[in-house]
C-alpha cells in the first residue's frame, strides 16, 4: 500500500537523521562496521562502507564525524531490510547497543541521583537501580533525540526499553501488535476509497506521534473517532447514534434512543428501567477510548485549581501510543465489520 509506505518511510528517514547527527552514535573508527557485522550484516556494510565511513576532523584532539552520505546509506538500509521485521530488528538491536548512556538522558537525570558524592558516574549508579527504575528514568529523562528515535520506532512496530538480564543493556522488541499489519493495511485502503478526511487525520495523528507531539497525535485520534462514526449517525444528532448503529450487535442497544446517556449507566438486571439492565460493552469501550483521547489532547489543560494553579493533566508520548493504536484496533474492527456497522 503507497499510502503506508509512505508513513513508514518517513518514520524511517527520521530514524536514519537522528542516528546520522552523531548524537546517539558517536562516530568513532569502524563503529557501523562493528555494529553490521555484530547483527550478522556484514554484505551490507561492504555495500555501504564509503557512505558509512567515520571521517577524522581533528586528528590532534581525535575529533570524528560520519560522512556526509552516512544519512542516505543507512535509510537505503532500512527500506531495504524494513520487509523482513526479523533482519531490521536485529541491525536496529545492534545500532542501540552502541548507544551511551549519557547520551540518551537529558540534564535532570543527575538530580535523580541525590545521594551521589564526589564524581558522578552514570553507568555505576544506573547498575544500582532494578528495572523498574530503570524504566521510570528512561521514561522522565530522555532527551529529545532518544524520545525522536524511540517514537518513530514506534511507528515501525518496535519499542526501545532496558534489557531485565543484561546490566545496563538497551534492547529493541516488538510490539504484540505488528502481526496485524496486513489488517491494517487493507484498512488504510478502506480509508482511502470511502472515507478521504478520516484518513488524512489518521495519518496527521501518526505523523504528530513520530515528531513526539503528543497532545497533538491523541487530538487527531479523537477526530477519528468521531468522524467516523458521523457518517452513520442521523440528522441532527451526535456521533454517538453513528456509535450507537456500529455496536448494534450490542444486546438492547437499537432500542435507546439518547444513547450518549449509555457510558452513564451502570448495568443492573433488576434496574425497572429495562433499558439499564444491560451493559452494551462495544459501545461503552469506544465511549471511554473517546474519554481518553479527549482528557488527555484537546481538554488536557483542564482540571481543579490548587493554589491559583490548574491541576491539568500532562500527557506522555506513551500515552498518544496507546490512544492511536487503540484508535487503529477500532478502525480495523469497523473495516472488519464494515457490512454490518458502516
Amino acid at each position: 500500500m503507497v499510502l503506508m509506505d509512505s508513513i513508514q518511510q518517513i518514520a524511517m528517514s527520521k530514524i536514519a537523521d537522528v542516528l546520522s547527527s552523531g548524537t546517539l552514535i558517536y562516530p568513532t573508527p569502524d563503529i557501523w562496521k562493528k555494529i553490521f557485522y555484530n547483527a550478522g550484516q556484514s554484505e551490507l556494510y561492504e555495500e555501504n562502507s564509503i557512505k558509512l565511513h567515520i571521517r577524522c576532523v581533528d586528528s590532534w584532539n581525535q575529533i570524528y564525524k560520519h560522512d556526509d552520505r552516512c544519512y542516505s546509506a543507512l535509510l537505503d538500509i532500512f527500506s531495504y531490510t524494513i520487509e523482513d521485521l526479523a533482519v531490521f530488528t536485529k541491525i536496529v538491536n545492534s545500532i542501540v547497543s552502541k548507544i551511551n548512556m549519557y547520551s540518551i538522558f537529558n540534564d535532570d537525570v543527575f538530580r535523580a541521583f541525590r545521594n551521589t558524592s564526589r564524581g558522578f558516574d552514570l553507568d555505576v549508579e544506573l547498575l544500582k537501580c532494578d528495572f523498574e527504575r530503570k524504566i521510570k528514568l528512561l521514561d522522565e529523562y530522555s532527551n529529545q533525540d532518544f524520545k525522536y528515535l524511540k517514537s518513530n520506532l514506534n511507528i515501525l512496530g518496535l519499542d526501545i526499553t532496558f534489557d531485565e538480564v543484561r546490566n545496563n543493556q538497551l534492547i529493541v522488541s516488538s510490539f504484540s501488535f505488528i502481526e496485524k499489519a496486513e489488517d491494517k493495511s487493507t484498512m488504510v485502503t478502506w480509508l482511502e476509497q470511502y472515507y478521504p478526511n478520516i484518513l488524512e487525520s489518521y495519518e496527521a495523528a501518526i505523523k504528530m506521534h513520530g515528531e513526539g507531539n503528543s497532545v497533538e497525535c491523541l487530538i487527531n485520534c479523537r477526530n477519528v473517532l468521531t468522524g467516523i462514526f458521523s457518517y452513520n449517525k442521523d440528522e441532527k444528532t451526535k456521533w454517538y447514534s453513528g456509535l450507537q448503529k456500529a455496536c448494534k450487535m450490542d444486546k438492547n442497544i437499537s432500542n435507546i434512543k439518547s444513547p450518549s446517556n449509555i457510558p452513564n449507566w451502570r448495568c443492573n438486571p433488576n434496574n425497572e428501567d429495562i433499558n439499564k439492565r444491560y451493559n452494551y460493552p462495544r459501545f461503552k469501550t469506544i465511549a471511554q477510548l473517546y474519554s481518553f483521547l479527549s482528557d488527555l489532547g484537546a481538554h488536557k489543560d483542564e482540571g481543579n485549581i490548587i493554589d491559583g494553579i490548574v491541576d491539568h493533566e500532562k500527557p506522555e508520548i506513551s500515552d498518544a501510543l496507546l490512544g492511536l493504536r487503540m484508535t487503529e484496533d477500532v478502525l480495523i474492527w469497523l473495516y472488519q465489520n464494515r457490512e454490518n456497522n458502516l
